[in-house]
């Protein structure tokens, strides 16, 4: 079946495989969205647009939902605001879908004048769903639900957002595990209704009304306004459906909002005066009488409370920035042991530096990164570490001294946590890899002209180290792959906004490179003229080694002669039209042992092509879960 995304077709699944245009409507049926999601079936449809299941062709086929924005009201205030209340949803889910229990972005684009937004899809039923094949909860089951829900409440509240749609239709539990989460965890959806609280967007949402009658309290219905209180009342509304199964919007047809002063009436059976408290508070009418934090619900449960969200901010979750934050963040991660347990991850301490623009040492700090192990064969390891996402100006500033065209323009960009190679992929690890079954191509597990196991890998191509990622992907289960530029970027800069990650400049005491010139102020220094093993020289704040010098590193971007156009995410630019007239060009990133120090900066990058093979290029993989 070929399903047609023409938003008005009458029957959009009326079509056979592999039909180019709609048997309904007579519009062209794409057989890709941006050459990525293929349509499978329609989900839905409401008041703002229809939403699909799709097959992510760049996550090997995985399921996924798109979201797509129909524009029915063109150029009229109430367009406006929906594409709004659509722009705002892509931007929060960039941020709280790093919590195992939200689900993931994995794009937001524009095809053929409409907007569209994909995100995981989460295998399972809905509470409602669950409620009317199961029946009534008992009290141990409400619990264990509030024990779940209150941190990812928690967690959306301290990045400023206000769900404002909560109820059993938007809780999943999910029927299969993976990676960061377990079969039957209960998964937060549909935030397309969610309120901003940042201060730039306050003063235009602040009296928007939405919301699910029965659900919402008082204040979001009637005023349109929103607070940490109200999503903790349609919690309080959630957990008497779940343990009545009396519908509560009948309720409010019927008696507004003053049955929810007598809710008891309705439960069938008993619940202890504890929970009988905690509710009353949650369901009171007035939204000063009611919980205003999620902390003082569960004081009041008796259950234990975290110093911050189960699932803390992604910069303070990975790295701590001293010894004296270790036992802070190790507690806040064992919170969520199992997920801990399933990657299994641990921390290493190591030391960073900062110079001057003479080479001289003015800092340096203790850190504390997290990482899992991958073990390939005979002993050898592939240690991946933890990349808090976050946002960045990608690009060399216009006054960068050694800085090119091709360079800029500077420009924001979104990323998604992540982990990268604690190091540039070594021969050993090569070889490891090599004596997997082959996916697509031969690889030569000796490449490399400088000899070492623990030496970069060098003398691979483009597309020999594509071929790495699919083994190693095939052997492990998860997806690794090259970096994307902005990916690469983002990790190497860890922060820093300098040319480099040590300072205003590099010294031959902190990268292999060609130092018999000078970038700034320092002083001529050695040139090795030759690979070194990985981890000789200090790492960055995120607690990855060389990527200034020792190899160039390849990434899976096509090569662009500036960054006009680029994506604003961590997304892979591939553009094949772009090389339509000439070999193609691949981006390498970082600098090697024979390079000067300014194609070491951290925003310098190279095009080169594709089936290239040198003693300065090698690789660092990627693996998102």
């Amino acid at each position: 079946m070929t399903v047609c995304i023409n938003p008005q077709c009458p029957q959009p699944e009326k079509n056979p495989h592999g039909i180019k245009y709609c048997c309904s409507c007579g519009e062209p049926v794409p057989d890709k969205l941006i050459n990525r999601f293929k349509i499978t079936k329609v989900l839905g449809q409401g008041g703002f647009g229809r939403t699909y299941l799709a097959k992510d062709t760049q996550r090997r086929n995985s399921l996924c939902v798109v979201k797509q924005l129909i524009a029915n009201y063109t150029g009229t205030q109430a367009n406006q605001r929906v594409t709004e209340l659509f722009d705002r949803e892509a931007a929060q889910l960039e941020i709280l879908g790093e919590h195992p229990r939200i689900p993931r972005l994995l794009a937001y684009f524009q095809e053929n004048s409409c907007l569209y937004l994909a995100q995981e899809y989460i295998e399972g039923e809905d509470l409602a769903q669950e409620l009317k094949a199961k029946g009534v909860w008992n009290e141990e089951k409400i619990r264990q639900l509030l024990g779940e829900l209150l941190p990812v409440i928690q967690f959306i509240h301290e990045n400023k957002v206000i769900h404002r749609d909560l109820k059993p239709a938007n809780i999943m539990r999910r029927s299969t595990s993976t990676i960061m989460a377990k079969k039957g965890d209960l998964i937060l959806i549909d935030f397309g209704i969610s309120k901003d609280l940042s201060a730039n967007v306050q003063q235009t949402i602040a009296k928007s009304i939405a919301g699910t009658n029965g659900y919402a309290p008082l204040e979001q219905m009637a005023l349109g306004e929103a607070c940490p209180a109200s999503d903790l009342y349609s919690l309080g509304i959630t957990c008497f459906e779940l343990l009545a199964n009396e519908n509560p919007y009948l309720l409010f047809l019927d008696r507004g909002y003053s049955w929810t002063q007598n809710y008891q009436e309705y439960l069938p059976n008993n619940i202890s005066d504890n929970l009988k408290q905690v509710l009353g508070k949650l369901l009171q009418k007035n939204y000063q009488q009611r919980y205003q934090l999620v902390r003082e619900v569960m004081e009041d449960l008796q259950v234990s409370v975290p110093q911050q969200s189960m699932f803390p901010s992604a910069k303070t979750w990975f790295v701590a920035p001293s010894k004296s934050m270790k036992s802070t963040v190790i507690s806040s991660l064992s919170v969520e042991l199992e997920t801990q347990q399933k990657i299994g991850l641990k921390t290493f301490e190591f030391t960073t530096f900062k110079v001057n623009d003479r080479g001289e040492e003015i800092e340096s700090k203790k850190r504390q990164a997290y990482y899992f192990t991958e073990n390939l064969d005979n002993g050898i390891i592939l240690d991946m570490v933890a990349i808090p996402g976050g946002t960045f100006m990608m690009g060399a500033p216009i006054n960068e001294k050694g800085s090119y065209d091709y360079e800029k323009p500077q420009h924001k960009v979104a990323v998604k946590t992540f982990f990268m190679g604690k190091y540039p992929v070594t021969q050993a690890q090569w070889k490891a890899v090599t004596n997997l079954p082959k996916i697509s191509r031969e690889l030569d597990p000796n490449p490399a002209y400088f000899k070492g196991n623990n030496r970069p890998v060098e003398e691979i191509s483009w597309h020999d180290a594509r071929e790495f990622c699919n083994r190693l992907s095939q052997y492990t289960g998860k997806e690794y792959k090259l970096p994307s530029e902005v990916q690469w970027e983002y990790a190497c800069r860890a922060e820093t906004t300098t040319p480099f990650y040590f300072g205003e400049t590099i010294t031959s005491e902190l990268v292999n490179f060609d130092a018999r010139g000078s970038y700034a102020n320092e002083l001529q220094g050695e040139y090795k003229g030759q690979t070194t093993m990985v981890g000789s020289f200090p790492p960055n704040a995120f607690g990855l080694y060389d990527l200034h010098g020792n190899v160039n590193e390849w990434c899976g971007d096509t090569w662009h002669e500036n960054y006009e156009g680029a994506p604003v995410d961590d997304s892979t630019w591939i553009d094949e039209g772009n090389n339509s007239n000439r070999e193609s060009r691949q981006v390498m990133r970082g600098g090697s042992w024979d390079c000067i120090r300014w194609i070491c900066r951290s925003a310098s990058r190279i095009g080169v092509v594709d089936d290239a093979r040198r003693s300065d290029i090698g690789f660092r993989l990627v693996c998102v879960l």
